[in-house]
């Protein structure tokens, strides 16, 4: 039976996590945490499920300005996103990138973005 998560359940499920989860375990009562779910059999939870919202940055540049202009245009987005993520909540911020490998390694030396060795997997749904 599926069924939503509720507070009284955070202790269990936070067993079955620490138990069988080597990651850590999500604040399930943070807003950004959606539709939390548990499936459970005669009164035992067997698993647990949620949304987590995630912050993606979308940047887009005018490619005919001068390098600097975009440097200083970029800079302000980033630092504005970063700002608001922080307001709204968010604990990271997700860059995908297209176009030249160098503004990754911008992002990692001038605002901390670190690449991550973990696959993305991404459904469209």
């Amino acid at each position: 039976m599926v069924r939503e998560f509720t507070v009284q359940d955070l202790a269990e499920v936070r067993s079955l996590h620490e138990r069988s989860c080597d990651f850590a375990f999500p604040n399930l009562v943070c807003p950004l945490y959606l539709a939390k779910v548990i499936v459970e059999e005669d009164h035992k939870i067997l698993g647990y499920g949620c949304l987590r919202l995630t912050c993606e940055a979308i940047i887009g540049v005018d490619s005919n300005q001068p390098l600097r202009k975009r440097a200083q245009v970029t800079d302000e987005l980033i630092r504005t996103g970063i700002y608001r993520s922080q307001k709204l909540g968010f604990k990271d911020m997700h860059a995908f990138l297209t176009g030249p490998s160098s503004f990754g390694k911008t992002l990692e030396r001038r605002y901390g973005f670190v690449e991550h060795q973990n696959p993305v997997l991404v459904l469209e749904v």
